[in-house]
């Protein structure tokens, strides 16, 4: 270990790193350290360790640039040849470490964008951040507001993305989700396993210019509109309905009433893990068309229709219309069926009419009616779809 570390001094693009390192050492057995909490201690190595990984990182990119031979010429896309090679042309790439600087040749040729040859091996995009914070702004955006998203990032990393680079760099990630799936398109699952086709609808607040022309209307009749709040009726007219479709395989499993209901926690079960699940949403296309999507990747999956397939619906009476048009104009045998959970709603809506939310009575009310519904009255949960299989 000292071996290799002694060699690593003789690396000049890593003597940042080092230094660091050593600085970060010496601190941590310096009697001043010992007198903190380890809250302190804590708070310091995730500044000074992301510092430490940056420098890391810049180290790793010098190193490369060092060793970067120039090339008679590079020849791009476009069929140009380009033969003027200038060196040592700097970039800028922000990352979860703070930003680095990437050094590298430039090709180039008059009249002609220059090409990049580093860029492209280190896969580089055209703005500065890297794929690592291209990452954390996805994930955290689908959590909360872009607002959030700048300061989450910003206080869990040591990079920085300000709010409009983070809603472009959203747009970006997202480019390409169709393409994804276009590349799976011959795949066939080899499995007895149910076939799952799961869709629901989701209201999506949106600015007035980008709602539905009907919608837009219904707005614009309202007669008077509060200040202080959303007058009655304007918070309907103000959101666009996004169809939400998924597609997965899951073993078959049993449960009995009680354990749906879960009377009590004897009845919980570990439910078996679903796989290979796909979910996608449009405010653009028709909760027709969506839905028709949904059944072409099952199709796909199961061609030839040899698996049991279920399609699990809340019961909303035009989502069962789609579903079953789409089954009958395919020739496809699927068994609908109602969520449960959606239809146990009603009861507790019941349940307020005799009983206070703060009691142990409703909820035993709602258990009660829940089971002897659910054994007697199996119509209401489960639909047949008339369509025969092929």
């Amino acid at each position: 270990m000292i071996e290799a570390y002694n060699n690593l001094l003789k690396l000049e693009s890593f003597i940042s790193a080092t230094q660091q390192f050593e600085a970060l050492v010496v601190y941590l057995a310096s009697q001043g350290a010992c007198l903190e909490q380890h809250g302190n201690i804590e708070q310091y190595l995730q500044t000074a360790g992301n510092e430490l990984l940056r420098r890391l990182l810049q180290g790793h990119l010098d190193h490369r640039a060092t060793h970067e031979r120039p090339r008679q010429s590079v020849t791009g896309a476009d069929g140009i040849r380009r033969t003027y090679c200038r060196q040592s042309v700097p970039r800028r790439l922000a990352t979860v470490f703070g930003e680095v600087t990437v050094t590298r040749h430039a090709y180039q040729k008059r009249g002609h964008h220059s090409l990049y040859p580093m860029d492209q091996e280190l896969n580089l995009s055209a703005d500065k951040y890297s794929d690592g914070l291209r990452q954390r702004v996805a994930i955290e955006s689908s959590k909360s507001s872009f607002d959030e998203t700048v300061r989450s990032i910003a206080f869990n990393t040591g990079g920085a993305v300000p709010k409009r680079q983070s809603m472009q760099l959203v747009t970006k990630a997202a480019i390409d989700f169709e393409a994804f799936y276009q590349t799976r398109a011959d795949q066939k699952e080899s499995t007895s396993n149910l076939l799952v086709i799961t869709t629901d609808a989701k209201g999506i607040v949106m600015h007035k210019e980008d709602l539905r022309e009907t919608t837009k209307q219904a707005a614009a009749k309202q007669q008077h509109k509060l200040k202080s709040r959303l007058s009655p009726g304007e918070k309907a007219n103000r959101k666009r309905m996004a169809r939400v479709a998924s597609v997965y395989t899951t073993p078959c499993f049993e449960r009995t009433p009680e354990q749906i209901i879960r009377s009590n926690k004897a009845h919980n079960v570990k439910r078996p893990s679903i796989t290979n699940k796909r979910i996608w949403a449009s405010v653009e296309r028709s909760s027709e068309q969506v839905i028709q999507e949904a059944m072409e990747e099952a199709i796909r999956r199961d061609p030839d229709q040899q698996r049991d397939w279920v399609v699990l619906v809340d019961g909303e009476t035009s989502q069962l219309a789609s579903i079953e048009a789409e089954l009958k104009a395919q020739s496809l045998g699927a068994t609908v069926i109602v969520d449960f959970i959606h239809v146990l709603e009603y009861l507790w809506k019941a349940a307020r009419c005799f009983y206070s939310l703060d009691t142990d009575e409703i909820e035993q009310w709602v258990k009660g009616r829940g089971l002897k519904y659910y054994r007697v009255n199996v119509l209401m949960l489960l639909q047949v779809c008339v369509a025969e299989r092929p």
